[in-house]
């Protein structure tokens, strides 16, 4: 906009931080990003880009969330939603350490066949505790059940057609509906092509997809994207 150096607009700078730090720790297909260390020194360093003043007070409340993840001030949820944010990569450990249910998860989700589509899904468990002591087949295909501790349930089915993911993400809330399933839940498409990533970061998407629709009128969340195992 041909502003003078000296010309500051307080909006913009934050917009810039916030862009410029995500840039620098967000993984993209061509390959993962930096770690948040290596991302504070770098904005740290930089003498010109940015007003000193407003970046003092971003990297001072980056550390002081950093610190309280560590310290587990949060709850679960806000800890799952700030970890997002940040790009933490969480290991399967981490989520679950009594029994690691998220490997389990991982061995049935690893059989996709190419040409066919996963289907994960997660709900709270309070929603879908009728569900646990039930071996269910929805049309021919058997879902797999992984509860997490006593907070969410996972349900996955493997081995759908292409073409008939959204039609089976349907049936899926359908058959809860008719079996007095009264909450929300979230989905996520997995095949042999897509965004690279784990089951514990598709895992901790989802729960801050049932976070983000907790007070709105959809009954589902559905993330954006193909994953890849």
């Amino acid at each position: 906009d041909r502003l003078c150096k000296n010309t500051f607009f307080c909006e913009s700078q934050i917009i810039s931080l916030a862009d410029t730090f995500n840039a620098i720790i967000r993984d993209r297909p061509t390959g993962s990003g930096l770690n948040i260390d290596n991302a504070i020194e770098i904005i740290e360093k930089d003498k010109y880009t940015f007003h000193g003043g407003l970046k003092e007070i971003f990297l001072i409340i980056v550390k002081r969330v950093l610190k309280n993840l560590e310290k587990n001030v949060y709850s679960p949820e806000i800890a799952a939603r700030y970890s997002n944010c940040l790009w933490l990569k969480k290991s399967i450990d981490d989520l679950e350490k009594p029994d690691n249910r998220l490997l389990e998860l991982q061995k049935f989700i690893g059989k996709i066949q190419y040409n066919t589509l996963g289907i994960i899904s997660v709900m709270d468990y309070e929603a879908g505790e009728f569900l646990i002591k039930k071996a269910i087949k929805i049309g021919d295909k058997p879902i797999q059940l992984t509860q997490i501790q006593k907070k969410y349930i996972i349900l996955s089915v493997k081995n759908i057609s292409r073409d008939e993911g959204f039609i089976w993400i349907n049936k899926i809330y359908e058959y809860l509906r008719k079996n007095s399933f009264n909450g929300k839940i979230s989905f996520a498409l997995i095949g042999k092509n897509g965004q690279q990533t784990t089951i514990s970061d598709v895992y901790t998407r989802l729960v801050n997809g049932l976070i983000e629709i907790k007070n709105e009128p959809v009954h589902y969340f559905l993330t954006p994207m193909m994953y890849k195992i």
